[in-house]
């Protein structure tokens, strides 16, 4: 008799797997978009069997929810087998019918696999959909062997997360200062992320008055050329109104790829020492479209570190410090307060983030046979 145990487990939990059994849990991971649970399944088979279920999980849309194009996995198997043990898989709803057909239909498993779904499947804010994994198991396939299944984080239709990461503090008189960076991410996208305008509300405290910022820009850190500006030199929207910075050309955020881009100010020689500037954003009012079509979509809350080494944010306080080395020209924006360039820092962050969700926000499904 054969018996899969399925059961999930985050990367740290996989050492606890003796003999092959790991330990039964319920994950949940986060995503942009959506979230992903799993569950454990046990099923009877016998090699040679076709369309086993060799896991189910759940997907939940966020606030806006999202469409998914393609879910990936990872396969290790051991004792004998190999991933190609197990053939033609595909992505079941709940109704039994196949997501994945035709030419899209997994034909034999490697180590790493695209299940690419015939149709974009789309997942509402709130709502959860129940999906399984069937495959074929080849009758070949030795006895007490393992496989290992890793769903990494779905690829979306046209997806992008945003968050900021304030400055702590900038000295008064500062040109050209760094006043929070924005990171946009479409890392998880199958299409690229066109904008043309950000709105950011500013808000100032303890003091200090919005007529202390002049000359205040977005940048693309990549290149660390204006990509627009709004009231450069004038007085930014009241206290609780967004500024609405208008680019002087679309910026695109190519599909799998990650941009930041850096709000600089002049700071007012005349800015009192501990008052504040309060910078927010509400990545949903972003307009936002996919390339190529023009199709309207809503960014989502960033998932992940932060530039700063922060959790997702959309808002933070800097304070106002006395004047100091730091009030000469900040020339290339990157991290805030250290005129570090974004470009190896930029590339850096992403290789980093990517790897913590890679590593953290992973699904294990385990699977053995008798």
């Amino acid at each position: 008799m054969n018996i899969y145990k399925v059961t999930a487990s985050v990367a740290a939990l996989a050492v606890l797997s003796v003999a092959g059994i790991a330990s039964a849990q319920v994950v949940t991971t986060n995503g942009s978009g959506v979230n992903v649970v799993s569950t454990p399944v046990t099923t009877q088979i016998t090699p040679g069997a076709n369309g086993v279920t060799v896991g189910n999980f759940s997907i939940t849309g966020n606030t806006n929810g999202a469409g998914i194009v393609s879910v990936p996995v990872t396969v290790t198997a051991t004792n004998g087998a190999t991933p190609g043990n197990l053939t033609n898989c595909q992505i079941f709803n709940a109704n039994g019918t196949p997501l994945n057909t035709g030419s899209n239909v997994v034909s034999t498993l490697s180590a790493t696999n695209a299940f690419v779904l015939d149709t974009p499947l789309t997942i509402s804010g709130g709502v959860t959909t129940n999906l399984s994994i069937r495959c074929n198991v080849a009758s070949a396939t030795p006895g007490a062997s393992t496989f290992q299944l890793v769903v990494g984080a779905t690829t979306l239709n046209g997806a992008l997360s945003v968050q900021l990461d304030t400055a702590p503090s900038v000295p008064a008189g500062s040109q050209n200062v760094s006043l929070a960076n924005i990171s946009l991410d479409a890392t998880h996208s199958a299409n690229s992320v066109v904008f043309s305008s950000f709105p950011i509300t500013l808000s100032a405290g303890n003091g200090g008055s919005l007529g202390n910022l002049t000359g205040c820009q977005i940048f693309n850190t990549a290149n660390g050329i204006a990509a627009g500006a709004v009231l450069g030199t004038g007085t930014l929207v009241n206290n609780g109104g967004p500024t609405t910075f208008t680019l002087s050309s679309p910026i695109t955020v190519a599909a799998g790829t990650a941009n930041m881009l850096a709000l600089n100010c002049n700071v007012s020689s005349g800015s009192p020492v501990g008052s504040t500037f309060t910078l927010a954003i509400d990545p949903a009012t972003i307009p936002a479209t996919v390339s190529g079509t023009g199709t309207s979509i809503t960014p989502t809350v960033g998932v992940g570190i932060g530039a700063n080494g922060l959790p997702p944010a959309t808002s933070g306080t800097i304070v106002v410090s006395a004047p100091g080395d730091l009030s000469t020209v900040v020339t290339t924006p990157g991290v805030p307060n250290t005129g570090v360039g974004a470009t190896g820092f930029e590339a850096l962050f992403i290789l980093l983030l990517s790897a913590m969700i890679a590593f953290g926000g992973a699904l294990y499904l385990r699977y053995e046979i008798r």
